[in-house]
């Protein structure tokens, strides 16, 4: 199986990060909010400014 999630810039997920038998992505509860990202992130917004979207595909235990 695989999962796909979407997340705001604070929201951290360790390197690499993949789960072989995880159902969902909260499931080992394996992410963190970073505070000064969040605040950084919040102060752009405001500012009108945007970040690039980021896709990021982790695949170390797909079927071939």
């Amino acid at each position: 199986g695989f999962f796909r999630i979407g997340h705001w810039r604070w929201v951290n997920y360790p390197a690499n990060f993949s789960h072989k038998h995880a159902s969902n992505h909260l499931q080992y509860f394996l992410h963190w909010i970073d505070e000064g990202e969040r605040s950084a992130t919040m102060n752009a917004r405001n500012q009108g400014r945007a970040f690039d979207p980021v896709i990021e595909s982790f695949e170390q235990h797909r079927s071939r």
